[in-house]
Formats: C-alpha cells, sequence, structure tokens
C-alpha cells in the first residue's frame, strides 16, 4: 500500500476474482471513491503520478507474501527472460500502463550471461523502488 502525494490518494493491490487478475486500485479514503485498473504497484513516485511494480501475479514466484494472491494455476511460469513480462509503469492519472523494461531487455544488458542457455531459468522481476527526490 502507497499513498500517492496527498491525503485522498491510497495505492494499492487487489484482485478481480472472475478473471484471477491483478488490479490496481486507487482510493480516495476520505470520499470513498475508487478506480481500478488492470496491473498493480510496487511504490509510487514521489510526485504521486506514477506506480512501478515487477508483475504482481508473479511476484509469489521468488518470494512468498509479496505481489498478489492467486490460485497457483494462474500464477505464470516464466521460462527465461520473456519479452512480456518485466517492469511496469502506471501513469495515476490516466490509468495507462506500460511495459518499460522487458525481463528479455534486461538480460541482454548483462554480457556475462550472454552465452547462457535460459532453457531452465525461472528469471522474474522482483523489487521496485523510486529515488525520494526521482520523477519519471
Amino acid at each position: 500500500m502507497n499513498w500517492g502525494q496527498d491525503d485522498h490518494t491510497l495505492v494499492f493491490n487487489d484482485v478481480d476474482t472472475d478473471t484471477w487478475t491483478p488490479q490496481l486500485v486507487r482510493l480516495d479514503p476520505l470520499t470513498g471513491e475508487s478506480e481500478k485498473t488492470p496491473g498493480g504497484v510496487y511504490h509510487v513516485s514521489p510526485d504521486g503520478r506514477y506506480a512501478v511494480a515487477a508483475s504482481t501475479e508473479r511476484m509469489r514466484r521468488t518470494q512468498h507474501g509479496y505481489g498478489v494472491l492467486l490460485p497457483d494455476e494462474h500464477v505464470p511460469v516464466n521460462i527465461g527472460a520473456p519479452d512480456d513480462d518485466g517492469l511496469f509503469l502506471t501513469d495515476l492519472h490516466t490509468g495507462e500502463r506500460q511495459l518499460i523494461l522487458p525481463l528479455s531487455e534486461a538480460f541482454h544488458a548483462l554480457p556475462d550471461l550472454q552465452e547462457q542457455s535460459l532453457d531452465d531459468w525461472q528469471i522474474y522481476g522482483f523489487h521496485s523502488k523510486w529515488a525520494p527526490t526521482a520523477s519519471a
């Protein structure tokens, strides 16, 4: 759970149990108004504009108790470093979510690993934080 820039923005994860998909929730605790968008949050930027997170549905594969709780059959397994998983950014003003760093791209930034076969690797994103003075 994260506070946005003001007392009217609380940001946290939830699950749509009809589809078993993670949801990012923006709640105004003073009015009770809320909005849900697909995705998740690990940390909110200091200016309150953006939320960043790795795949919340996969996080428990790295450490139990993190991410969102889904039935096992709805928790994806990564083989190698996929193109469709990595670090996601959500604009809290528009609800737009985008993959800004695919795991495949992060892997290719590590030259010492380029000769490795990833057939037996399970690579996941996990910890993502903003520097206290950062903005997007």
